[in-house]
């Protein structure tokens, strides 16, 4: 749906006659050593932070400050700006995006409103689904996401908003008419280095967000404290309409799918949102009733032997411990399979084995994404936060399939499984190749 030719890009997969290519020098590869390529694929224009050395007569060449910056606002420009010609949506933070995300635009389009919606999982035009590569895509397919949506008729997007697309430009000059923030946890603090910075790179989204605008903000920790005072203090902010919610605030609405205590922050969330955006109190209400949930965000699968499996995206200490407080509550034997990323953030590695031994009745600890770190090696860090006491719950299975397998053969009738961190996720990654594994294909085998 999205066309494979793009008018301006920084992936020469994306060149045809006529295209601009921005060379990006990245944190992974620099994109200035493939301008040759791009030019032999037809680019005429080239953008780049660098001077450019032997270059060819009929190419004009142009040299910018911020090569990222400079992307997302030459795509904008030469697609007539269709960011500006949609209503879009942006939640922020570090868990909670998906769900939120997967909740409003269900509600606006049982309101009646034609959706596109980008994210984790999927990205959505109308009825269209379209594969996800990040949380928050690159600026030239966005913009080229957004031009599609203009000429389908879209009236709202709705977008997860991740923090490196905010740091790294992806959203640089887009306009929000509404933002949603979730909370701040622990993650990608091998990017940030601390939580300030952290907490400073999703800061950024809300001066992008238009005049007399809501926010709304889960102010159930520190950080959601920290950035309301933030945004009442500037009198840039004095036109936008500013609202927080906390668990005293909590919107309980009856849907089986959606249990336990961190669904009721996201359809709050979803439903203030909403709500500040001029739909019926009644409709929002029996949307959510009707949601179906989200692909690998607590979903469950009930074992021949009668336990009951869910498969979700919790990856980071205060994610698994929200799911594990929930799981706990619904069974006298509960099994915990988990891993933790590679080349990541390690610091959580002991905190995330000391989180499932205090709910867990079993853990089986295997690999999510080694990348190009040792898995024993990871694995150990996990159990170097497991008490003595509890040592004795704990197992390692580095081969996810096998863990998976192990965690079916020893539960009971009445046991929950939780197979965390990997979610909707179909593959794991092992140095620099994909591998495929779907946990919930895999759990449905038993």
């Amino acid at each position: 749906m999205i066309p494979k030719i793009y008018p301006i890009t920084c992936n020469t997969n994306n060149i045809g006659p006529g295209s601009t290519f921005v060379a990006i020098k990245g944190y992974k590869k620099n994109g200035n050593k493939y301008i040759k390529k791009a030019i032999q694929l037809g680019a005429t224009k080239i953008i780049s932070e660098e001077r450019i050395k032997n270059k060819i007569k009929k190419i004009e060449y142009i040299k910018v400050k911020n090569s990222r910056k400079a992307l997302a606002i030459y795509c904008s420009k030469t697609l007539s700006n269709p960011s500006s010609k949609l209503k879009i949506i942006g939640i922020t933070g570090t868990k909670g995006k998906t769900t939120t995300v997967h909740l409003i635009e269900h509600i606006l389009k049982k309101s009646g409103y034609k959706t596109a919606l980008l994210g984790t999982i999927k990205n959505k035009i109308l009825n269209n689904q379209i594969t996800s590569q990040n949380t928050t895509p690159q600026s030239d397919y966005l913009h080229m996401f957004f031009d599609v949506c203009v000429k389908s008729g879209v009236e709202y997007v709705v977008m997860e908003v991740s923090s490196h697309a905010l740091s790294l430009y992806r959203t640089y000059g887009i306009k929000f008419d509404s933002v949603g923030f979730t909370n701040l946890d622990s993650e990608h603090l091998d990017f940030y280095k601390n939580m300030q910075n952290y907490f400073m790179a999703k800061y950024k989204i809300f001066e992008q967000v238009k005049n007399n605008s809501p926010i709304i903000l889960n102010t159930n920790s520190e950080w959601g404290k920290k950035l309301y005072e933030k945004l009442k203090k500037y009198k840039k902010y004095a036109k936008t309409k500013i609202i927080k919610f906390n668990q005293n605030d909590l919107i309980k609405i009856d849907n089986k799918k959606m249990f336990g205590q961190h669904n009721l922050y996201n359809i709050t969330m979803a439903f203030l949102i909403c709500k500040n955006l001029g739909i019926k109190e009644k409709t929002i209400k029996k949307s959510i009733e009707n949601f179906e949930g989200v692909e690998g965000r607590l979903q469950m699968h009930i074992l021949k032997k009668g336990a009951k499996a869910f498969v979700d995206f919790a990856h980071n200490p205060s994610s698994m411990e929200a799911v594990l407080k929930t799981l706990r509550t619904k069974t006298q034997y509960l099994i915990v399979v988990f891993g933790c990323g590679g080349n990541k953030d390690k610091i959580k590695r002991p905190i995330m084995g000391k989180i499932a031994s205090e709910y867990a009745d079993k853990i089986i600890i295997t690999n999510d994404n080694p990348r190009f770190e040792n898995p024993k090696q990871i694995a150990k860090e996990i159990i170097n936060g497991i008490s003595n006491k509890n040592i004795k719950k704990c197992l390692v299975q580095l081969n996810r399939k096998k863990a998976i397998e192990k965690a079916a053969q020893i539960s009971k009738k009445q046991s929950v499984i939780a197979i965390l961190g990997k979610g909707h996720e179909n593959h794991y990654i092992i140095k620099n190749k994909q591998f495929y594994l779907n946990d919930f294909e895999q759990i449905r085998k038993y």
